[in-house]
């Protein structure tokens, strides 16, 4: 009887230690997972470095957007439209580098002149996203435009 006894709490004993190196190995096979991941994403890191800083080359500088009034201006004066732009909000960062500001720009002329306004945004040397733009007619062939976006740059 106390033989049986003995094997019963060594058989408890073994399943214990087993569970254990189980959930040990387990873990430590996710250490290592997470281990060369990183390895992965730093040789990632290191191949991605040129494009990154060829991309913040590329960004205007923060003090560069004094010209995008201007720009736009001339841009809107090539189409005879009226024009007043001006900067709405703070400056927010989005990443280390990379920082935005949203703009607005009030347009107004004949639609075909407001749509290649809008066009020749794209052109400029900015990197521009438009939100939204809201184009209603005041009178015959003249519309007003409220575009509303966002320019970002290096800051």
């Amino acid at each position: 009887m106390v033989i049986v006894a003995g094997i019963f709490v060594v058989a408890y004993d073994i399943s214990a230690k087993a569970q254990y190196i189980l959930k040990t190995r387990t873990e430590l096979n996710s250490r290592l997972d997470a281990i060369n991941q990183l390895a992965l994403l730093k040789v990632s890191s290191a191949e991605a470095k040129p494009f990154v800083d060829k991309l913040n080359r590329a960004l205007p500088p923060e003090d560069l957007l004094l010209t995008i009034s201007g720009d736009m201006e001339n841009a809107a004066r090539r189409y005879n439209l009226g024009y007043t732009f001006k900067f709405v909000g703070a400056k927010r960062d989005i990443s280390e580098n990379l920082k935005a500001i949203d703009f607005q720009i009030t347009a107004q002329g004949d639609y075909q002149s407001v749509r290649s306004f809008m066009r020749d945004m794209e052109t400029l040397p900015y990197f521009i996203s438009l939100l939204d733009a809201d184009i209603t007619a005041q009178r015959t062939n003249v519309y007003n435009s409220a575009i509303r976006g966002v320019i970002y740059f290096n800051g």
